[in-house]
């Protein structure tokens, strides 16, 4: 594995034999653009939901860009596409009312489409949420809107943040991940092709993240692995958390595809399992040291969610990748 300061090149498997050349892995932190780029989703019936901006960063092509949203197990629940002018920028909500997710696209514009209702392929976690993932990645270019042609390795352009909504008001947000394709790859034909670039690219090493936790502050880890590499749907992480005296506490979980894992145990009782602290550490370092479905390695991404619900305020902090 070979990496750069910010971005993660990686030679491919012989398995995916689509993939011929290099590819560029950027996480949130990076803020770069990609051919594909993806991020999790959360909403409740109570009023949260997720925003998806997604933002054609290129000044001469129009961009046809397909999206899928996945739902428990990395099962279909909703995809289209979304039609970029250069530099324009569109917004996808994703909400939840009653069991039903509510879909609308071009959020906030004039061109504000009607909403869309899909029902399965989602149930609510635990602590009420459900959750998921989304994928967005060109199927097309054009120069004039109407005479489209297939997109080249170097239309590295869509610029993807994500924001959680709690009553149509913005709550946090964060960047989404973003793979970047180069010279002799090849371009992902659906949806499935640009998962496999995702899991990929997103085998990388250690994971860290700053976390804060108390009987004030919830801070949980959120993790998604958009790879759609185990048939249970269960992923296993270890790693270690750090307190700030750098007393190590070692863990080792099985999680759901898209999971929130508290860290400490000054959480609710519909809490099953969570990342342990060295005494009573109230702030601290995670670091993920490995990522499989059991067996094999898996690509993941995630980030560190800050929330103080006494005020309902929060915060999110990235995960970042450190070299071997």
């Amino acid at each position: 594995m070979k990496l750069s300061k910010v971005l993660v090149v990686l030679s491919l498997v012989m398995g995916l034999v689509f993939m011929a050349g290099n590819v560029k892995a950027a996480t949130s932190l990076d803020n770069v653009p990609g051919f594909i780029v993806a991020g999790i989703w959360e909403g409740t019936d109570s009023g949260i939901g997720t925003i998806f901006m997604l933002k054609n960063t290129n000044d001469t092509y129009y961009y046809k860009v397909h999206y899928v949203i996945y739902g428990e197990c990395s099962k279909h629940v909703a995809d289209s596409d979304i039609v970029l002018s250069p530099k324009d920028s569109t917004a996808l909500h994703i909400y939840f009312e009653n069991g039903t997710m509510k879909i609308v696209e071009n959020k906030y514009e004039e061109t504000e489409g009607p909403t869309t209702s899909v029902q399965g392929n989602f149930s609510a976690d635990a602590d009420g949420y459900y959750r998921g993932y989304a994928v967005f990645y060109i199927e097309k270019r054009s120069t004039n809107g109407t005479d489209w042609r297939d997109p080249t390795t170097g239309d590295n352009v869509l610029a993807l943040s994500i924001s959680i909504l709690n009553q149509d008001s913005w709550y946090t947000g964060i960047n989404g991940v973003a793979v970047q394709l180069e010279g002799s790859d090849t371009v992902p034909g659906d949806a499935d092709d640009a998962r496999d670039y995702l899991d990929v690219t997103l085998q990388e090493a250690n994971w860290d993240g700053r976390w804060y936790a108390s009987s004030i502050w919830n801070g949980q880890l959120l993790v998604c692995f958009p790879g759609n590499k185990s048939s249970a749907c269960e992923y296993t992480i270890k790693g270690n958390n750090w307190d700030e005296d750098e007393n190590p506490h070692s863990f080792e979980l099985t999680v759901q595809e898209v999971a929130r894992i508290p860290i400490t145990g000054n959480f609710s009782t519909e809490v099953e399992q969570w990342i342990a602290a060295y005494g009573d550490a109230d702030t601290g370092w995670v670091q993920i040291e490995e990522a499989t479905n059991g067996t094999d390695p898996v690509g993941m991404f995630g980030l560190i969610i800050l929330e103080e619900p006494q005020i309902n305020a929060a915060d999110v902090l990235p995960l970042w990748h450190q070299e071997d």
